[in-house]
């Protein structure tokens, strides 16, 4: 199993396949190259190197410092920085989720660990306004303080055309210093420095998508000060392809944590490198403006903390050097986050815009029973979940927000409609519920009904706003139990909970709103056998198809529909898995297994332990589609695909036959892919569900 960033395998001509590294996009450099419709790094979890006797981190003696080319104080004065704010209009912006625009806010000022810092709401960013250095060597460092982190969330954001797609004329450079979950069993990280070179000619980093952090699965910086320093020494690694990266020390706390130039070199931290250093060109003139944002982007969760003392400078620091800056300031310092009274602003409802099938009006006008979700059956023994967005207005009471109905019969919502109809429950999203007639939360006693929920009350309404709900409910054949999954825009997930519901016949649930919003997730319609949730949630390498076996010069075929509801990235589709054997989808489950090709519905693979498209050209692979890039995505959803994997003996060849659900045909053909022993396959998935017909 690979948990690293996917990696590329991109056919760059018709008639010769030539492969490029792009670490976690699909690719949109040339017109070969797959497309994608959005500019935000995917999720998936990177796995841990293979490391080595790293030296053991040490502070280095202080060296004086040199002239600095930047630096912000945070101290209250007019420095240059503006406050910005995301926005919905994306004006010219070609890879953006949100525009950036000004904003007009008093700012607030703490202590800080070098006199005063500034104080982020968690409303707006920085624009730093900071220049480029115009060199290849240079430092960026600062001190932060975070009351709130997201996954890819931006600390410090520099670049060119970091809101724009890497088309023609938009060379894409930027550096991310962001929180991930690439840690050990999905532990989040922070501060990690993902970086990325993209340019519109292909002729200088293309595709590189390089990151680098501490490789301690832990986060600094959270109600905590952190010290973050990123010095680009600058020299050229160059990866097997022909793209480049450049050499980079980071420090946390003043203390060298990696040296990706002695890794590259030497290979003192762990096994192969190019991947994990920094991109080229983020300090050199692009063709628009540098960017130079701080605790905003164009895509995540906006920063909530503090920042003091940011420096750059227009050279490489020695360690020493940092160990002065860090030296500098004080990190026991307690901030005390100050009162700001901003201007008042008319706070405004969300804008519903449907993802998939809306329950209530968009604009909270539908009261309580106004609308109903389909109603779904759910026999005894069985438990059925469905998924949704919930939406509520800014001046909204606990109650207006999802309801959950069990019932008895599925075509109706009372007994007008048919006199059969009982309601076994009804159960709000804020612990609230009731039986039949008995419509009080306090009759929960009276029916011996359980509750349980470690919902955080404080903040229950910004919790549920945009929230991804998963409501599950089991059938016991006397009882029903309702459990509620509630995960935030920030990621985090609470619980709700009943159980012990009485039921004494055939078991329906609904959903519907009160003065609310539910936006219900599609789901993939299966007629076979489902791999993957058929809502989509099963993350890369969660769900498996049964392996068959491939015999010496024998041809094995399958086919299924895939299916990626609402996905926007290329890679949420379907992955094939060629390996040695018939029981295993790792090594940990059985110590023989090997991948010899892990390749992805939109021409990106790997095999075993070289876990990047580079390895393509080491391999010999040859790689061929016919695809329509500008229209992939519509054309795999529903798509009807056979997969056959030809054993050639020392090869093996995948061809993937794709017939889009309006008749189009497409193919996509992986071959001379090398193979020392038995052969198997499976099908795997990344946020999509494929229904398997044969």
């Amino acid at each position: 199993m690979k948990k690293k960033l996917l990696s590329v395998l991109v056919c760059a001509t018709l008639a010769l396949s030539v492969f490029a590294c792009n670490n976690a996009d699909s690719g949109e450099t040339t017109t070969t190259t797959p497309k994608t419709t959005t500019e935000k790094p995917t999720t998936t979890k990177k796995e841990e190197p293979t490391t080595t006797e790293a030296p053991a981190p040490t502070q280095a003696a202080a060296e004086a410092l040199p002239e600095a080319f930047a630096h912000i104080t945070f101290d209250g004065g007019d420095e240059g920085y503006t406050a910005v704010e995301q926005v919905a209009d994306l004006g010219a912006l070609t890879g953006a989720t949100y525009g950036i625009a000004p904003k007009n806010v008093t700012f607030g000022y703490a202590d800080g660990p070098v006199g005063k810092s500034i104080y982020l709401t968690g409303k707006y960013g920085l624009d730093l306004n900071l220049q480029p250095t115009n060199t290849d060597a240079y430092t960026v460092s600062y001190w932060m303080n975070a009351d709130r982190l997201a996954n890819f969330g931006a600390t410090l954001q520099i670049g060119y055309n970091m809101g724009m797609a890497a088309d023609v004329g938009n060379n894409v450079t930027w550096m991310n210093i962001t929180q991930t979950d690439w840690g050990a069993d999905a532990a989040k990280i922070f501060p990690i420095v993902w970086s990325r070179n993209e340019a519109s000619d292909a002729a200088d980093g293309t595709d590189c998508w390089p990151w680098m952090y501490g490789w301690d699965d832990s986060i600094h910086g959270k109600k905590e000060w952190v010290h973050v320093t990123v010095v680009c020494s600058g020299e050229a690694q160059a990866s097997p392809l022909g793209s480049t990266t450049v050499g980079a020390q980071y420090y946390i706390n003043g203390i060298k944590v990696y040296d990706s130039h002695d890794n590259y070199t030497n290979g003192t931290y762990f096994e192969y490198t190019w991947d994990a250093t920094l991109a080229p060109n983020i300090m050199k003139p692009g063709a628009s403006e540098f960017e130079s944002l701080f605790g905003i982007n164009y895509w995540d969760t906006v920063f909530k903390g503090y920042v003091d003392d940011l420096y750059v400078f227009d050279k490489a620091l020695t360690a020493g050097q940092v160990t002065t800056l860090y030296q500098m300031g004080d990190p026991t310092v307690k901030p005390v986050a100050p009162v700001v009274q901003d201007p008042v602003e008319e706070e405004k409802d969300p804008v519903v815009t449907a993802k998939g099938t809306l329950v209530g009006a968009a604009d909270f006008s539908t009261g309580f029973w106004g609308a109903h979700s389909d109603t779904w059956a759910v026999p005894a023994g069985q438990t059925v979940t469905k998924t949704f967005i919930n939406w509520h207005p800014v001046l909204a009471s606990n109650w207006n927000n999802f309801v959950v109905i069990l019932q008895n019969v599925a075509d109706a919502h009372s007994a007008d409609a048919n006199a059969a109809y009982k309601e076994y429950a009804v159960v709000r999203s804020d612990n609230y519920g009731w039986a039949g007639a008995l419509n009080t939360a306090a009759n929960l006693a009276e029916l011996g009904w359980t509750l349980e929920n470690n919902y955080d009350w404080a903040t229950f309404l910004a919790d549920l706003q945009g929230a991804t709900v998963k409501v599950s409910v089991t059938n016991n054949g006397t009882t029903a139990e309702v459990v509620c999954d509630v995960t935030n825009a920030d990621g985090v997930t609470r619980q709700m909970k009943y159980g012990n519901i009485a039921v004494d016949g055939d078991l329906y649930f609904c959903l519907t709103v009160d003065g609310c919003c539910l936006d219900i997730m599609k789901e993939a319609p299966i007629t076979g056998t489902a791999v993957g949730a058929t809502d989509f949630s099963s993350p890369f390498w969660g769900a498996h198809s049964e392996t068959w076996a491939v015999a010496k010069d024998a041809t094995v075929s399958k086919t299924f529909v895939n299916w990626h509801g609402n996905a926007v990235n290329n890679w949420n589709n379907f992955v094939v898995v060629l390996q040695n054997v018939a029981d295993a989808h790792g090594a940990d489950a059985n110590a023989a297994y090997k991948e010899y090709g892990v390749v992805r519905s939109d021409n990106y693979g790997w095999a075993g332990a070289l876990n990047t498209a580079a390895n393509g050209a080491e391999l010999g692979w040859v790689l061929e589609n016919t695809y329509d890039w500008n229209n992939f995505m519509a054309n795999l959803e529903g798509a009807t695909v056979t997969v056959s994997v030809t054993n050639k003996g020392i090869t093996a060849d995948i061809v993937c036959d794709v017939t889009s659900a309006a008749g189009a045909k497409f193919q996509q053909k992986y071959s001379n892919i090398a193979i020392d022993g038995d052969l198997y396959f499976c099908l795997t998935v990344d946020g999509c569900c494929l229904d398997i017909q044969n």
